[in-house]
């Protein structure tokens, strides 16, 4: 067997319960597929659904390294916003990330990004300090900084759909401040997949199952296409 097919064989056997899960509950094997958040339109010349998408974004990591839409190109990914000075809900959100961190970072289909909302303060080798004091894997938890301006850009209606209190016609500058209790999951093609709130159990419940649904979905895919290509 080569790495890839026990690869493969790994992820089916980890994402098993999922699927016996559904197929119990609904008496017949029916796979559950999350939906696809925020606008979408037919499209007549591509004769399908077009939804929307996070768009472009480049940010510096905690090494120095810039991180596009690219670097989650091949799996799903967890996004959140925070800062490192915050004293108040970003330490018990990224506790909570943390834990699913460690849940699922022998996956490599998940990864992680945390976007500072404080640019101005938190630069690479801030980020980099507060990154290590999680154990964090940077190939795998990816804490981000860049122009303030270019993150309302990401966290708004172009990207996450998340409220940023900003203003038509605001100077960049002068952006009101703001960071989220919301956690996001993201696919492979840039659609917003889940929102879910840290500060409740429940929605932490439902994302830790969401995570596996949307691995079962990839997984399927990837094997498809690669059967496509045999």
């Amino acid at each position: 067997m080569t790495k890839s097919q026990q690869r493969v064989t790994l992820a089916t056997f980890m994402l098993l319960p999922v699927a016996i899960f559904f197929l119990l509950k609904s008496g017949k094997p029916v796979i559950l597929k999350l939906p696809v958040l925020g606008d979408k339109y037919y499209d007549e010349k591509l004769n399908d659904t077009v939804y929307h998408t996070v768009s472009d974004f480049s940010f510096t990591d905690q090494l120095g390294r810039p991180v596009n839409n690219h670097t989650f190109d091949s799996g799903l990914y967890l996004a959140n916003f925070f800062f490192t000075t915050c004293k108040t809900i970003c330490p018990t959100m990224n506790g909570s990330v943390l834990n699913l961190y460690e849940k699922y970072k022998g996956r490599p289909m998940v990864k992680f990004l945390s976007h500072t909302v404080d640019p101005e303060t938190d630069s690479v080798p801030v980020m980099k300090r507060y990154a290590d004091n999680l154990h964090a894997d940077p190939n795998k938890w990816y804490f981000v900084t860049g122009q303030k301006k270019d993150v309302y850009k990401i966290a708004g209606m172009n990207g996450y759909m998340l409220p940023t209190g900003e203003e038509e016609g605001i100077v960049p500058d002068s952006l009101k401040f703001f960071h989220s209790q919301q956690v996001l999951l993201v696919d492979d093609r840039r659609r917003v997949r889940g929102v879910y709130d840290v500060l409740s159990p429940s929605d932490l419940k439902r994302l830790d199952d969401e995570i596996k649904v949307l691995c079962y979905e990839l997984t399927d895919k990837y094997n498809k296409t690669d059967a496509e290509k045999r």
